[in-house]
């Protein structure tokens, strides 16, 4: 498939991160901190100075956070720099799983992770209630995405975000290969929607992690497509289709762009799996229309079409004669019949189809 690698467009390196990117890069600098902190009290503890800690500046803040932190001396983390300020505070509340106190950080990603990570700890989103509004709701979906609970995007009272249920059922999907939850996944084409629940997965840990990084490159050539239409439903359809090799799917998908996508990426469903009732004229018309990868996509529906309406007629409208010899052998394989070998006139096309049919695994 034609994707363009987002490092290779941007000369080998992103500039934008996304905001769980960031957020990760934070945590990282504040968990470095807490390291240095932990070596501090053994390199800079003396009885004998004020709060235990010896030495000036990175040493003696990174000494008299862990230790503020260690005793639940919230003043104490008041009286410190940043970011010392920030790792002290995310200590105490995570060793006293007191979500209360990451109301005092100075960052609303940061507070978000911070009640996340005891919501998930204790394996309840209470915690999450007590953030502020900014960062309860970010908190809530991410507890909701790791622990597969659509529950929880509302737990609370609090009105669930689009991009939270979308996100839940989105991985229930892509763990079960159940297109079932697809359908709860928001058709919404709002943008917004579409990025917030990247966030939400890039941002989680697992398998939403995972899923973000097979969407990423397909949400790349959406949004570089002209006049580019999908939905988060479109993203979780195409998903499944590409994972599993099944355009079964592709019908489902509303948005044109996805749709050409869907039918270039997948092969078509074979014997029993096929299926008669798509509008193969509509989505040739879409295909015919589609800025980008036009004669692509018009093959694959025809490939599908050839082969759910077992036509071999439609082979023979193709064109070219390897795309015709794959159709037909595709139909041979398909329904287990070497007679579609027949009309396959290259010698060696014509050998491999009999060979395969008539060794395929039943």
């Amino acid at each position: 498939m034609p994707y363009v690698d987002a490092k290779e467009s941007t000369g080998g390196s992103m500039s934008l991160l996304s905001a769980g990117e960031k957020t990760k890069l934070y945590a990282l600098a504040v968990l470095c901190i807490a390291l240095v902190a932990a070596a501090s009290v053994v390199l800079a503890y003396d009885h004998g100075t004020a709060g235990g800690c010896s030495g000036t500046g990175q040493q003696r803040y990174s000494c008299l956070a862990l230790l503020s932190a260690q005793s639940n001396n919230l003043s104490g983390c008041a009286s410190l720099p940043q970011p010392y300020s920030d790792s002290c505070y995310y200590g105490a509340a995570t060793l006293y799983s007191n979500a209360s106190t990451c109301t005092l950080l100075s960052s609303t990603a940061y507070a978000q992770q911070c009640g996340a990570e005891i919501a998930n700890a204790t394996s309840s989103a209470e915690p999450c209630t007590m953030l502020n509004a900014s960062s309860r709701s970010a908190c809530l979906e991410s507890f909701a995405l790791s622990h597969a609970n659509a529950s929880a995007c509302s737990y609370g009272n609090s009105s669930p975000s689009a991009s939270c249920l979308s996100a839940v059922y989105l991985e229930k999907a892509s763990t079960t290969g159940d297109g079932f939850y697809c359908t709860a996944v928001t058709n919404s084409t709002s943008a917004s929607i579409a990025e917030a629940l990247y966030e939400n997965l890039s941002s989680s840990a697992g398998t939403g992690e995972k899923l973000a990084a097979s969407l990423g490159p397909l949400l790349y050539y959406l949004n570089a497509t002209a006049n580019g239409t999908y939905s988060p439903r479109d993203l979780c359809y195409l998903y499944l289709a590409e994972s599993q090799d099944n355009s079964s799917y592709c019908p489902s998908i509303s948005g044109s762009s996805a749709l050409n996508l869907c039918y270039y990426s997948a092969p078509p469903v074979y014997g029993s799996n096929a299926t008669t009732s798509l509008n193969y004229t509509m989505l040739l018309s879409d295909c015919r229309n589609s800025p980008q990868y036009s004669q692509e996509c018009v093959y694959g529906v025809l490939l599908s079409e050839a082969i759910s309406t077992r036509n071999a007629s439609i082979c023979a409208s193709l064109g070219a004669a390897d795309m015709q010899s794959q159709c037909y052998d595709s139909l041979a394989s398909a329904y287990n019949d070497t007679s579609y070998c027949g009309y396959i006139h290259n010698a060696t096309f014509n050998s491999d189809c009999l060979y395969q049919t008539l060794n395929q695994t039943p």
